[in-house]
């Protein structure tokens, strides 16, 4: 993120709720967070806890204390902390056999994708997830999305859908998507 979108989401004329996600590996010390994303990987969720792969074992921000939207669930065991609060369970319907979304649908209701969006390759990122949560959120009115830059070609794993960044620009009636300094990944 450049320093001109930190000091946006900072203010409060401009923010009224900050969400992070994953690890929040971005994230620097004094900036604010008001909800925190967290997606399954099976044993756990991204962010709460040490992930297998070993290039990426950083398990988040254990000094930030927020509510969570949780997306998944961890099938194998896993548990979420006691003391941490839910503000909502996105649950992932893979075989789409009841309403909501699957790892491969969002914006359910979607009048440009005529019922709802489906990715055109693997599952939608964590933010796509959230994003399709808040546009459905009838008290919330703007959605800025900061720190996304919709690159899915970074490493020859990376598992998102390539068709992210045409959907938000088509279905989120709400998002403003700022442009990002620079196309990594990571900070």
């Amino acid at each position: 993120m450049s320093e001109e979108n930190r000091q946006q989401i900072k203010s409060s004329d401009f923010c009224d709720k900050v969400v992070r996600f994953n690890d929040m590996k971005n994230m620097k010390p004094e900036e604010p967070v008001d909800l925190h994303v967290v997606r399954s990987w099976g044993k756990s969720w991204w962010g709460l806890a040490e992930h297998p792969n070993k290039k990426t074992n950083y398990t988040g921000r254990p000094d930030v204390d927020v509510p969570l939207i949780v997306i998944g669930e961890a099938r194998r065991g896993g548990q979420l902390p006691e003391n941490k609060e839910v503000y909502k369970f996105v649950t992932r319907n893979k075989n789409k056999t009841k309403p909501g979304p699957t790892p491969r649908s969002i914006y359910d209701g979607c009048e440009f994708c005529g019922g709802s969006c489906v990715s055109n390759a693997h599952n939608f990122t964590s933010g796509a997830h959230a994003i399709s949560l808040f546009q459905a959120d009838t008290d919330v009115e703007n959605i800025h999305v900061f720190g996304m830059n919709f690159t899915t070609n970074l490493k020859p794993k990376h598992q998102h859908a390539t068709n992210e960044f045409e959907l938000h620009s088509n279905c989120c009636t709400k998002c403003t998507i700022h442009k990002t300094p620079k196309d990594t990944y990571a900070p």
